[in-house]
């Protein structure tokens, strides 16, 4: 259960700061905001960032056509 709401907390907060950082906030408002220090709130944002241009990169996986035998 504890794993569980830890994790959920943990992807909350990264979609918080992902939203927020999309709509313009700050480092520092972030930072104030989740009452952590300006350079953690650096790099958390930083490790974000990151991450959304890896999941860019990687190829579109879309449903595959079927095979038909003939």
């Amino acid at each position: 259960m504890l794993a569980l709401t830890t994790n959920l907390y943990h992807d909350a907060r990264w979609d918080g700061v992902r939203q927020a950082v999309r709509a313009g906030a700050t480092v520092e408002e972030i930072a104030l905001a989740l009452g952590m220090a300006i350079h953690d709130a650096r790099a958390l944002v930083h490790r974000i960032g990151e991450r959304d241009r890896e999941i860019d990169q990687q190829p579109a996986k879309g449903p595959s056509s079927p095979k038909v035998s003939r």
